[in-house]
């Protein structure tokens, strides 16, 4: 991660304009986040917790939904939403689902340090509320005519 954080600090600048800032804010509080984590909770980032309790799969979970906001619409991933608005719904969807799915990977991370049981609540909990919250907020913003 610290590797990845140096990169995107010193991208050429032939990359770095098509990296937009908002990614590069992500990607240091990506890096602040589980810097603070190693200075707090350093049995975290044991072998035991990543290997027993596969605290590496939040890991993996948080860091996929630091870019997705920033990808353009596709079939592939979020909701597919239809309607003249759908191309603003959608990244606004896509924007909450990614900010919850960083949240739910980082305490995944955390709380998967002390057990597998409660990494696997916090995941589950954590996919139900991805679920639930994205198609909600989908609903109020169809609702709305946003």
């Amino acid at each position: 991660m610290t590797i990845g954080y140096g990169l995107s600090l010193n991208l050429p600048k032939s990359v770095a304009d098509k990296v937009s800032a908002g990614l590069k804010a992500d990607l240091q509080l990506a890096f602040l986040v589980y810097a603070s984590l190693l200075l707090v909770l350093p049995e975290a980032f044991s072998s035991v917790a990543i290997n027993d309790h596969y605290t590496a799969i939040g890991v993996l979970l948080s860091l996929i939904g630091l870019p997705v906001p920033y990808l353009p619409r596709n079939p592939v991933w979020g909701l597919q939403i239809a309607g003249p608005l759908a191309r603003k719904n959608w990244q606004l969807v896509t924007t909450l689902g990614a900010r919850i799915l960083f949240l739910t990977g980082s305490l995944s991370f955390v709380l998967g340090a002390s057990s597998l049981f409660n990494f696997l609540w916090s995941l589950s909990a954590g996919l139900v509320g991805l679920i639930v919250g994205t198609g909600y907020y989908w609903h109020e913003l169809t609702k709305r005519g946003n």
